[in-house]
């Protein structure tokens, strides 16, 4: 490969966990290497293959998630306690009214003081709500907690 461009996109088409065998021209000398792909843990993209719009939209803030469950905790490993809903993908429709918008690997723990345990919990929370209301989200971010007050599409 002559660029880091080219090897992503040699990279790309494998499955984490599976060897790859890289070869190192050094000089006139060729090494090779067998390397493991693995996934950054923080990529932020990491729960987009988890979600489809059609069972995961929260419409009122811009956002695919999903509950909390062990499978989804095992790739957010920073997490002070279980449940929740984690944001999957944020289009940011919802506009912040001070601060950053709801990103992903976003974990939301309760709307105006009202515990979040579920999608079904958060979409209750929810209801009634108009586009231009808003709403202070309690959310856990990289290990740390945050208020993130929000106006509603």
């Amino acid at each position: 490969m002559e660029n880091a461009r080219q090897f992503q996109v040699n990279l790309y088409p494998r499955r984490v966990g599976e060897s790859v065998n890289l070869e190192v021209l050094r000089g006139n000398v060729r090494v090779t290497y067998s390397v493991i792909p693995n996934e950054r843990p923080t990529d932020p993209d990491r729960f987009q293959a988890m979600v489809r719009p059609e069972e995961y939209l929260i419409p009122q803030l811009g956002i695919l998630a999903l509950d909390v469950t062990p499978e989804v905790s095992a790739m957010l490993p920073a997490l002070r306690r279980s449940g929740g809903v984690v944001v999957a993908v944020s289009s940011a429709r919802a506009v912040p009214v001070r601060g950053e918008p709801l990103l992903p690997g976003d974990v939301i723990r309760s709307v105006n003081d009202s515990p979040v345990g579920s999608l079904l919990g958060l979409r209750a929370a929810l209801d009634g709500r108009s586009a231009g209301d808003s709403v202070v989200l309690h959310v856990e971010r990289a290990g740390r907690w945050h208020y993130v007050t929000l106006t509603l599409d």
